[in-house]
């Protein structure tokens, strides 16, 4: 969870991850959509009628006030963008772009009654920290109108195309496509709130990740090697305060691991860490020094049997079925 003070201003920004976070963001996009942008409703994928089959893959960054959501905005990786930048602009445009290392910015939110107040650059500058933080993403772009483009200016974005591109749909009104690195906005905007008084609580280059984490449908997020190579394990959040961390193998716990998950829990830390497979007196060890709380379980999938479904070195009993997920 990251912080920013101005003021009479306290704000908690941290990434939602669970259905009781999204149901929250999307009122808020409900009631800011129901006039002007209704076209942004019952766009299908989701069962929610603000939500959309890309909520399912985005990460989704939310700024509580007083414990209330004032402001959102979801990154969507490139690969499966709203608006992908080879449909509206060709392909020669598009390769200027990397996919792979890009998320695309959409349903940037802010409460009406605090607009004008420097929430979204707080929102942004948190994201872009914590996205250069906890994902492989290097790079972002944006699909906005023209009076947008210039707030992204702001943040160290430049034109992607000097053509504007239209989107089916939204009759003759022209959109423009904007990119930018997550690090060199982070520290554009860090400059530019610090300077208007703001208390920043994350710092604004943070070391790139070994360990990275990335959604996977409503209340999971899964953990890889930078490369996507190695599935390291699952977080699965059906309430943010009741966490089940499942571990994909032996040498599934590292530090850089224990790291994503503190950043998504926000100050909640899993209630429980399943293994799949049997793991180390040292590892069970390190996992009940990072999270004394949790129970260490065994997971029904995971091989053999392990002293009478009993870890030794806890005393937990072993709880088959909690690894395997929704």
């Amino acid at each position: 969870m990251y912080r920013a003070l101005h003021g009479d201003l306290d704000l908690a920004c941290r990434v939602a991850v669970c259905p009781s976070d999204m149901n929250l963001v999307f009122r808020q996009r409900e009631k800011a959509y129901q006039d002007g942008q209704a076209y942004l409703l019952g766009r299908g994928g989701h069962p929610d009628l603000a939500g959309d089959r890309h909520d399912h893959c985005a990460y989704t960054v939310i700024c509580e006030l007083d414990g209330e959501v004032v402001a959102s905005c979801r990154w969507i990786p490139a690969t499966d963008a709203e608006y992908p930048l080879s449909e509206l602009y060709g392909a020669e445009v598009a390769a200027r772009h990397p996919p792979a290392a890009s998320v695309e910015i959409s349903r940037v939110l802010v409460r009406p009654d605090l607009r004008g107040r420097g929430l979204s650059d707080v929102l942004l500058y948190n994201s872009s920290v914590w996205l250069a933080a906890n994902t492989g993403f290097t790079h972002y772009y944006a699909v906005c109108i023209p009076k947008l483009a210039e707030f992204y200016r702001h943040m160290g974005a430049g034109l992607l195309s000097p053509r504007g591109a239209a989107i089916p749909g939204r009759g003759a009104r022209e959109y423009l496509a904007v990119q930018g690195t997550l690090r060199g906005s982070s520290r554009a905007l860090a400059e530019h709130l610090c300077g208007q008084g703001w208390t920043l609580g994350a710092p604004p280059s943070p070391p790139a990740p070994a360990v990275v984490a990335r959604p996977e449908g409503d209340h999971t997020y899964a953990f890889t090697s930078v490369n996507g190579a190695a599935v390291l394990g699952r977080l699965v959040l059906r309430e943010r305060d009741h966490g089940v961390l499942v571990l994909a193998g032996p040498g599934a716990w590292i530090s850089e691991l224990a790291d994503r998950v503190d950043q998504i829990c926000a100050g909640a830390p899993p209630a429980a860490v399943v293994l799949e497979q049997e793991a180390g007196a040292a590892a069970l060890a390190s996992i009940r020094a990072r999270f004394p709380a949790a129970s260490i379980q065994r997971s029904s999938r995971g091989e053999g049997e392990h002293h009478g479904g009993v870890f030794p070195e806890t005393g937990a009993p072993a709880k088959p079925g909690l690894g395997q997920g929704p």
